[in-house]
C-alpha cells in the first residue's frame, strides 16, 4: 500500500532552502545590465526544498537592471 503522507519541513527550513535558491539565481542571471525575469524567480522559489506552494506578491514584473546595477537580494518576507 502506498503511504501519501509526507512529513514537512520545518518552515524555518523551508524558507531558508528559498532564500539559497534565490541567491544562487541572482548569482547566475543579476549580472551589471541583465533582467531577472519573474518566471525566473518563481522557478527558483518551486526549486527550494520542502517547497510546496507561493504566491509572490513582489515583484510582479520582469527585473531590469541598468548597465553597472546589479541585482541582489533584499529581505524576503513569508506570509
Amino acid at each position: 500500500m502506498l503511504n501519501n503522507e509526507l512529513d514537512p519541513l520545518p518552515f524555518e527550513e523551508v524558507q531558508q532552502a528559498v532564500i539559497a535558491e534565490l541567491k544562487d539565481l541572482l548569482r547566475r542571471e543579476g549580472s551589471s545590465g541583465a533582467t531577472v525575469y519573474l518566471s525566473h524567480l518563481n522557478e527558483a522559489i518551486s526549486h527550494a526544498q520542502g517547497h510546496f506552494d507561493h504566491v509572490l506578491h513582489m515583484p510582479t514584473e520582469n527585473v531590469e537592471h541598468e548597465m553597472n546595477e546589479i541585482a541582489i537580494l533584499g529581505e524576503v518576507a513569508f506570509v
